[in-house]
């Protein structure tokens, strides 16, 4: 099984740990420049930014089929993980509400 990445969200849904790991035999789409042009932002920015926003989305997803999963199948019902065709999502989370999600292939 290959990761991808790895978030640890609080109980108040901040993002406290993450970390991507990339393929080394993967091609990468993006110029290999790193000169500044007039207005643009500095790439550690930009990563900072992306990374952020990943966050986010990630959260706010779980957040959302936890709801659904609970509706759907009562309190006692719990959503552990969920795959797509280039990703597997695997979610735990503690008595202390911490959140531990995992980003794996779908092997």
């Amino acid at each position: 099984m290959s990761v991808y990445s790895f978030f640890i969200f609080d109980r108040h849904t901040e993002c406290i740990y993450s970390k991507r790991w990339v393929d080394k035999h993967a091609p990468s789409n993006r110029p290999k420049s790193s000169a500044l042009g007039h207005g643009d932002v500095p790439a550690s920015t930009k990563k900072a930014m992306k990374d952020r926003d990943d966050a986010k989305l990630i959260f706010g997803t779980l957040f959302s089929l936890r709801r659904m999963v609970r509706q759907l199948g009562g309190e006692e019902d719990a959503f552990l993980s969920y795959r797509t065709g280039e990703y597997k999502l695997h979610y735990f989370e503690t008595p202390t509400q911490l959140k531990f999600v995992l980003l794996t292939d779908t092997r």
